[in-house]
């Protein structure tokens, strides 16, 4: 069989009038000039169609990287590699209690303003929770956000501030942080990673839960559930204070679940969130109204700092 291709023209016009009357030339003229003409305009509408979307796209990209002012391109990320290097991290974790009677509860803390942080340090006398010291220093945003992901872009800059601590010998025994330990998919959020790279005891604080699951969800104040994830006891749903939403305490590093819980419950100052936590939360946002260094004593009692 031979199929005949007929111009488009041609074969609407067999369709219309099969039998082809004697006008037939001059309205297949016609009708190929309506035809071209329509899609001559179907291009000019195509054609701004494409400009709109190529400017739509690049307000799109401009618009996410001011949301990450930061020097690495996400894109350029090797994602798989830092997640083989969390699970590594993962295998050298201690959940033991690596410290004797500690005297130093600290808590650290960011605030993000353009492309830098603030990062903020209170350290707490670990009986009386007296602040004993605050600081804070300005660091350069480097890594984007993403979940899951946050110990590289929030460790440089806490590990710089570590770093300035250890020279003035004002160490702590004890750093909360704000975020996950082991409650994590590779079991080492950014509170586990900060406690091996810094041979220090951790503990993670979070209002939200990053991976995990409890199968209650505590009632009372004081009252707390477990948190497991594939079959492992990460964590603890802490009901800290009546009218607030329970917030997730995980072990970081060198430090037991059961004395996280503990020092968490000794910590608290009538807040949802334990002392050290909510006292650097609030240093950090003080230091996004200043562009320097900062270093002084904070007042507990206000949240304010003097210079």
């Amino acid at each position: 069989m031979i199929l005949e291709v007929l111009p488009l023209s041609e074969f609407l016009w067999k369709g219309i009038n099969p039998k082809r009357s004697t006008y037939r030339k001059g309205v297949m003229a016609l009708w190929e000039l309506l035809v071209r003409r329509s899609l001559f305009v179907l291009m000019i509408l195509l054609n701004w169609c494409l400009i709109l979307t190529d400017r739509n796209l690049r307000t799109f990209s401009q618009n996410l990287s001011n949301r990450f002012p930061a020097k690495v391109d996400i894109c350029s990320i090797d994602l798989n590699s830092l997640r083989k290097e969390q699970s590594l991290l993962a295998k050298m974790i201690i959940l033991e209690d690596k410290f004797d009677a500690p005297e130093i509860l600290a808590g650290v803390d960011l605030s993000y303003k353009e492309s830098n942080c603030i990062v903020a340090y209170v350290a707490l006398n670990f009986k009386t929770l007296e602040v004993l010291e605050c600081s804070a220093i300005k660091h350069k945003v480097v890594f984007p956000y993403i979940p899951t992901f946050l110990a590289y872009r929030e460790g440089p800059p806490i590990l710089a501030l570590l770093e300035n601590l250890e020279k003035i010998d004002a160490f702590p025994d004890i750093l909360m942080i704000n975020g996950h330990g082991i409650a994590h998919p590779r079991f080492c959020g950014c509170a586990s990673h900060i406690g091996i790279l810094a041979n220090i005891p951790t503990i993670g604080i979070a209002s939200k839960f990053l991976y995990g699951m409890s199968s209650e969800i505590p009632l009372n104040e004081g009252s707390y559930c477990h948190v497991n994830y594939r079959g492992q006891r990460v964590g603890v749903t802490f009901l800290s204070k009546k009218g607030c939403k329970p917030i997730i305490i995980s072990p970081g590093h060198l430090i037991t679940l059961e004395s996280c819980l503990k020092i968490a419950q000794q910590s608290l100052g009538g807040y949802k969130f334990p002392e050290p936590i909510r006292l650097a939360h609030k240093f950090a946002q003080e230091g996004k109204k200043s562009v320097c260094n900062i270093t002084g004593s904070f007042n507990a009692h206000n949240g304010g700092f003097s210079r």
